[in-house]
């Protein structure tokens, strides 16, 4: 895959991989063989194992400016995403071009009116739309001396 966040993902900062195919033998991807894009890697379908990532990154500059916009989207995460009760995390990977019409899949749930909609145990988060969790009865009991 390509885990991200922020409209980043991972393969921006790869060179090259070395992965082990399913027959044993080595095979080497420079980053354009890899075929990153939103959420997709040529991993997902070779079932090969990556074995050896080499990675670059860029030269931080202005470390104390980096650690606040880190520290922000932090922040802003905690404060929009759902962590009281389980979930799955987003369920839905946003489409660039869906996105661009509609906007992410958190909001297309919210304005279908899904949002703290239940079914079973199961809850689309009041929270995050695009988050499902589990609704959770916990039973306090007290003892007796």
């Amino acid at each position: 895959m390509n885990g991200g966040s922020q409209r980043k993902g991972v393969g921006e900062s790869v060179v090259s991989v070395t992965a082990v195919a399913l027959d044993g033998g080595l095979l080497n991807f420079d980053n354009q063989a890899c075929s990153f894009g939103y959420r997709w890697s040529v991993f997902q379908n070779n079932g090969a194992v990556i074995a050896i990532v080499k990675l670059q990154f860029k030269r931080a500059h202005e470390r104390s400016k980096i650690r606040r916009e880190m520290l922000k989207i932090l922040h802003e995460r905690s404060r929009k995403f759902p962590r009281k009760l389980p979930n799955c995390g987003s369920v839905f990977k946003s489409n660039p071009t869906m996105y661009s019409e509609f906007g992410p899949p958190g909001a297309i749930i919210e304005r279908l009116g899904l949002k703290g909609y239940k079914i079973g145990d199961a809850v689309v988060s009041t929270q995050h739309a695009n988050f499902f969790s589990t609704w959770v009865r916990l039973k306090l009991t007290t003892c007796c001396d």
